[in-house]
């Protein structure tokens, strides 16, 4: 399940889906997924949003949802992080 939120994370951001990647991260957190791990997969929905704008797939509008998506779903780890004072939850 773990490895499935994760993926379900990034894959949110990709397809540009906010409820999906709020549920993903809160679901991540739940299961006690490191905020790092985490972030690693926001940042991999990221890189696969930047490369579907390299081939023209998306463009500016679609770069700056993905970037909102990805800000909300930092901020839910953040502030488990924040709270668990660095230590993973």
């Amino acid at each position: 399940m773990v490895e499935s939120d994760l993926e379900l994370l990034k894959n949110s951001i990709i397809n540009l889906d906010f409820e999906g990647a709020e549920k993903a991260a809160n679901d991540a957190m739940n299961n006690g997924i490191s905020p790092v791990n985490a972030i690693e997969y926001i940042s991999s929905g990221l890189d696969n949003t930047g490369e579907k704008f390299e081939k023209m797939e998306y463009f500016l509008p679609e770069l700056v949802v993905a970037g909102e998506i990805a800000k909300e779903a930092m901020a839910v780890r953040t502030s488990i992080l924040l709270f668990n004072n660095g230590k993973s939850h």
